[in-house]
Formats: C-alpha cells, structure tokens, sequence
C-alpha cells in the first residue's frame, strides 16, 4: 500500500474553482462504498459544526463525478486531482472545490485532510453540497472529496447515483461438450490493462484486458464452473460462473417409442446416448405429467456407441411420458435424461 498522501486540486491554489458554462455530468465507473460515503460526509459536517458552518448537504451527482475520479486514480497508479470535475458537476454553481488523498482508512481521511491548511479550507468552505469517491484495491485506497455552492432557491438536479459496477461478460462457444473437446471462452468488458483469472477444471489462465481464448473440456464428464475474476481495474473483484455441461449431450440422447401400446404388453424404447460408453445404464421412467411424478418401469445396458434397446410395460390404460435417465459410465458424474410422449396405453 502506497504511504498515506494528501493533494488539494483545483484551478486555485485552495482548490476553489470559478463558475464554468453547463456541461453533463459524466457517469460514475464504478459506485461508491457506502459505509465510507456515509462516515466522510459525517466527519466533514462535524468538522464543519466545530467551525460553527452549517453542515453540506450529499449530493449524488457529485458522488458519481467524485467516485469516477477514485476509480482513475486507481488505474493511473498516483494520486491526482481531477482536472475536469468543475465541468463534469451540474452547473449553477458559484463556488467549486476539490480535495484527495490516497492510503488512509475512511475513518482517518477527513481527520488527515483537518490536520492541512488548504484541505481544511475546502472543508469548512461556503459549500452547500458535497460528493465523496472512494476506492480500494489490491490493499490501496483512493479518494476524490468534491464540493460545490449552489443557490437555495435553485438547487441542481441531482441525478441517481450508480448501481454497480460492472461484472465481466463471458461467452461460450459451446455450454455442452464432449469429454476433451476444445471450446472459444470471449471475456469482454475487462478494461485495457487490468487483469482477470479463468479458472476451469482444476486449471487457471491468467490474461489482460477483454480476451478470446481457447479451453479443454475435462476428460471426466460433469457439471463445471467456468469463474472469471477481475484481479485489478475499476471492476476489481467482480467475477462471473457460466457453467459447462462436459460429458453426456443431451440433444445427442434419442428416445424412439410407440405412439400406441396395449396394457401389460411389452414394448420397445430404444435410441442412443451420444458420447456415453458401452456400459452405461438406461432406465425407463413413466408418468402422466411431462414434469413430475415418474416412476421406473426398467433398466437397461448400452450397447456399443451408446446404443441401448428397453423393452417395459405399462400396466394400466391411459396416456403416459416416457423419460429416459442416462448414468453408470464411469467417467460421469452427471446424468442425462430426455423425455417423450404421451404414449397411448390401451386394452
């Protein structure tokens, strides 16, 4: 963690900036903490009480141009006042102002920003509003302290502050895979520069920035998280778990049975299960609802290439769903199963 350090910014040498022409306030990158937020308005307003000034007023418009500005100083690696942010705050100001500081806890900051002459300036200064941005990363902190004076009669419109920050976006050439079989991985909204880790089936690949990249699904089938995680950047933290389905496809499982059979009269359930090996065990359910309360009617082996050939019964008339539920391969842990139907069951 860099050493606690302290700048007054502005374009004056107590950082009060003079009024500029309208300009859009730019959206915050990242939101701020808002245990941090609340104890920095807090501490500033007690020291402003202790100068006998009336306490300023949080204003989210400013946070998100403040909270911007920690985010930045993050990625730029040194603490820095902002050169813009007398533009980026909704106008009909009449005084402006800006302090920043880098290392300390949030409950230290404004008690550091007291203890110097020009930051303690802005604090106690004829402000009516305040914004607080607040940072930390890889064990350092930055923030970005934005005041500003606005008239009573005209207060400025304070826009929602920002939601979250944003997670990377992964997109996978395939969820459902055979065993070893390659797959594309493209990780976007990563910025320039930051870095993020992909862990899957055991392994990790470190990269920089948005990134296209080629993975091995495992050799044992199974359900897999693919997580990224951002490891630094404005979106620090953030991590994203699509999961992969590696082993049994299920579009590859076929059930080919008879529209019509008769009560207690043995018919033929058969297909093929894709990638599973000579082996693997099929049962044979049956239910009157697509979704629930099947019961097993038989089991059954595959053959070579997963093909498996069932012969149930049905033991009363009616219509029925037949599912198929794939498992016993050695290399599986997940199952499959498909579902057809209705059959009819008649006398």
């Amino acid at each position: 963690m860099l050493a606690p350090a302290l700048i007054i910014g502005g374009v004056s040498a107590v950082a009060v900036a003079t009024p500029a022409s309208a300009s859009t306030p730019a959206a915050a990158s990242a939101s701020p903490t808002e245990p941090a937020v609340v104890r920095i308005l807090a501490d500033t307003n007690a020291v402003r009480a202790a100068a006998g000034k009336p306490a300023l007023k949080r204003n989210t418009a400013l946070d998100a141009v403040a909270q911007k500005w920690a985010a930045q100083q993050y990625l730029n690696g040194a603490m820095s006042h902002n050169p813009n942010y007398s533009t980026q705050i909704p106008a009909g100001w009449s005084a402006a102002g800006e302090n920043v500081a880098n290392g300390y806890a949030y409950t230290e900051v404004v008690g550091a920003w007291r203890n110097s002459k020009p930051h303690y300036a802005n604090l106690i200064g004829n402000y009516t509003d305040m914004g607080t941005g607040f940072y930390e990363a890889n064990g350092q902190r930055y923030y970005s302290q934005v005041f500003a004076a606005y008239p009573a009669s005209a207060p400025p419109v304070v826009s929602p502050p920002s939601s979250t920050v944003a997670a990377p976006a992964v997109t996978l050439s395939a969820t459902s895979l055979a065993a070893g079989k390659k797959f594309t991985v493209t990780v976007s909204r990563v910025n320039a520069g930051a870095t993020a880790i992909a862990t899957f089936g055991g392994k990790s690949y470190r990269f920089t920035g948005s990134k296209r990249f080629v993975l091995t699904a495992p050799s044992r089938a199974g359900m897999y998280g693919l997580r990224v995680t951002v490891t630094s950047g404005v979106n620090a933290g953030k991590s994203v778990l699509p999961v992969v389905r590696v082993g049994i496809v299920l579009s590859s499982v076929s059930v080919t049975a008879p529209a019509a059979v008769h009560v207690n009269a043995r018919f033929v359930v058969k297909g093929s299960i894709g990638v599973a090996r000579a082996g693997a065990k099929v049962s044979v359910y049956y239910s009157k609802s697509k979704t629930r309360g099947f019961v097993k009617l038989t089991s059954t082996t595959t053959a070579k290439n997963g093909v498996y050939v069932a012969k149930p019964q049905i033991r009363a008339t009616g219509s029925y769903y037949i599912q198929v539920i794939v498992s016993g391969d050695a290399r599986f842990s997940s199952v499959a199963q498909i579902t057809r139907g209705p059959v009819r069951v008649v006398r």
